[in-house]
């Protein structure tokens, strides 16, 4: 079993070379490699160089095995977040737009927007790298995403000519993304899921929104 150390480097410097991970994990070059190939999918070892290629794949092995997800959580920054969230919609098809800032007519922030292109169905992400949530927290996080994505309905226009494939959203659905499961699913007409989540929420989309009575805004032009 990888050692709490092992998972914490990898985390902490995503590279390294074989030989200098063994030093800081104080195993023996033989030994750290058993113990890589025990974390095969979220790492890849490149000759002597090892990669994280899946942090949360890393993140959720670490959980597995007793580790603190304070500790986890501190080595995954927001960029990681919003950059895993944005692949994922990737993968399914979707067209994303990743830290959408526009200024005028109004000042608005979006984490991630993730445009189905045949269908218009766009997803407004909210990332929340919270290590930890309450319901009252997330709802409230929940209240203030439905206005800012209510606000980006009516002003999809202007905002378009900055990001051009917003000019494909018909229909927007706020979506909250969190680290870990929620203890809240919904508030508001918004949708919270965890990051381990979202690939199958994507798969089974229109049944999710269904069951959890989400009802997408629309577009104003």
């Amino acid at each position: 079993m990888p050692s709490e150390d092992l998972v914490i480097f990898l985390l902490k410097h995503r590279r390294l070379f074989l030989d200098e991970l063994a030093r800081l994990s104080r195993l023996s070059r033989q030994i750290l490699i058993e113990k890589l190939n025990e974390l095969e999918g979220s790492i890849e070892v490149r000759g002597e160089e090892v990669i994280v290629k899946d942090v949360f794949k890393l993140v959720e092995y670490g959980l597995g095995k007793g580790l603190e997800i304070g500790k986890l959580g501190s080595l995954v920054d927001w960029k990681d977040f919003e950059k895993l969230s944005s692949e994922i919609f990737s993968l399914h098809g979707y067209e994303t737009i990743n830290n959408v800032m526009i200024y005028s007519p109004i000042r608005l922030q979006v984490d991630v927007v993730a445009i189905h292109v045949a269908t218009g169905l766009s997803f407004i992400v909210d990332c929340k790298h919270w290590f930890a949530s309450s319901k009252s927290r997330l709802a409230q996080a929940a209240f203030l995403h439905y206005e800012r994505t209510v606000k980006l309905s009516k002003t999809i226009l202007q905002a378009s000519t900055k990001y051009p494939s917003l000019r494909k959203a018909r229909l927007l659905v706020p979506l909250i993304v969190t680290l870990l499961t929620p203890p809240l699913r919904s508030h508001q007409n918004v949708l919270i899921v965890s990051i381990r989540e979202l690939n199958n929420v994507l798969l089974e989309a229109h049944y999710v929104l269904e069951e959890f009575n989400i009802k997408p805004i629309s577009v104003i032009k």
